[in-house]
């Protein structure tokens, strides 16, 4: 796989320890969390989002600090672009459907494809209640126990119709887990990712999301830090945003 940055990243972050196991509970309404997740973004339709800003960047040894540009459509298409240095990096993300499609390049431009098991996520990982907005209705969303902090999380996951080993899979495969402040705003969101010939190693990823502010009726953070199996590897600050 090409986690973004991946060469560099995945056998640093490999050898480290795991994130304790999600447990199931019933504690909260998921839907009504999903719902209130939605309105706490944004209660009129967006048909794109803009982000721009500082990017630091560190994989191993490596530490950059540089700029990136996001852009997201409701579709789920999406471009992150990171400029810094050795750790440039170009992720396209195609609509959202059944078999999509991923890309990434680094520094020479090349572009490459991304596993297929890494590319079917439920929800953009930058702006996920985006996702729980557009595609409610294709989504199986339920409440699991907080392994990070407190407060309110749910499971959110491709709804599939079947019970087949094959559908099992790309549940799973799917599935991310989202925490709510108190303001029902993303907290963090977790998820695995994994190495591009072997989809049963999970690599676990968490994002984190602070500063949030209110641009153009919707509800953006400024802040999103993504670690890496427990490494920060991805700091983003947010200088500009349009919402359209």
């Amino acid at each position: 796989m090409k986690l973004p940055l991946a060469a560099l990243l995945a056998t640093v972050f490999l050898a480290q320890a795991s994130p304790a196991q999600i447990a199931s509970s019933t504690s909260s309404n998921p839907s009504v969390l999903a719902t209130q997740s939605v309105a706490a973004f944004s209660q009129s339709n967006i048909a794109s989002v803009h982000l721009s800003g500082t990017a630091h960047a560190i994989a191993g040894s490596t530490d950059e600090t540089g700029t990136f540009t996001f852009d997201i459509q409701p579709t789920g298409e999406s471009n992150l672009q990171i400029e810094a240095g050795p750790l440039t990096d170009d992720e396209v993300t195609g609509a959202f459907d059944a078999d999509p499609a991923c890309t990434w390049s680094g520094k020479d431009g090349v572009k490459h494809s991304v596993a297929q098991h890494n590319c079917v996520l439920s929800v953009n990982w930058m702006l996920p209640a985006m996702a729980v907005e557009t595609r409610g209705a294709k989504l199986s969303i339920a409440s699991v126990d907080n392994p990070v902090d407190s407060g309110p999380a749910i499971s959110v996951s491709v709804l599939v119709k079947n019970t087949k080993k094959g559908a099992a899979r790309y549940a799973k495969l799917t599935t991310v887990t989202m925490a709510l402040d108190s303001s029902s705003l993303p907290r963090w969101l977790s998820y695995s990712a994994h190495p591009d010939d072997d989809e049963n190693t999970d690599i676990p990823i968490l994002v984190r999301y602070s500063d949030y502010r209110q641009v153009s009726g919707a509800t953006i953070p400024f802040h999103i830090q993504k670690y890496i199996n427990n490494g920060l590897a991805l700091d983003l600050q947010i200088e500009n945003a349009t919402v359209q």
